[in-house]
């Protein structure tokens, strides 16, 4: 395993997952780096979604629990992002080296080409996911996603297993 590659492309993919968490914080939920949330007023998903509504509730939760153990404002902010980034982040690095030591199967590295991906969509359970990965990029929600980007949230950060130049990761 090339370990020089796996520690650029970590350092690569917590920078865009905490900018992306960043982002989906404040333009979603209206919660900004100072811990202010913005009022559901200006939010027009949070009325009309009933998961990104209870996942706001979530959040505000988060912050008072926070805030009650002295954790207050951007730093409690700051804490949730990495939380958040590092999750997903481990997941990610996870099944890259077990795909790697061959483990696993293919989970990761092709995105939607990737064999484990092609069983998954196909076994029983699957159907209404698959349903929607075949319908393809439109109509779009109010999120700007069409029904893949619904059905496959997470084959954005698989785009992170490239290198600057497009290329597959070599670790």
């Amino acid at each position: 395993m090339n370990k020089k590659a796996l520690h650029d492309f970590t350092l690569r993919a917590r920078k865009l997952l905490i900018s992306e968490v960043e982002e989906l914080l404040e333009a979603v939920y209206g919660l900004h780096n100072n811990g202010i949330f913005e009022s559901i007023d200006h939010l027009p998903v949070i009325s009309t979604d009933k998961n990104t509504k209870n996942t706001r509730a979530h959040l505000e939760k988060f912050l008072i629990d926070e805030s009650k153990a002295g954790l207050r404002g951007h730093n409690a902010y700051e804490k949730l992002v990495k939380e958040i980034a590092f999750t997903w982040l481990n997941r990610f690095i996870a099944f890259k080296m077990m795909e790697v030591r061959r483990l696993i199967r293919q989970t990761i590295t092709k995105g939607t080409d990737s064999n484990s991906f092609k069983l998954w969509l196909t076994q029983e359970g699957n159907e209404a996911i698959l349903y929607l990965y075949e319908e393809g990029d439109s109509p779009k929600n109010a999120f700007g996603e069409g029904p893949r980007d619904i059905a496959l949230p997470v084959l954005y950060f698989m785009a992170m297993f490239r290198d600057s130049k497009g290329n597959k990761s070599s670790f």
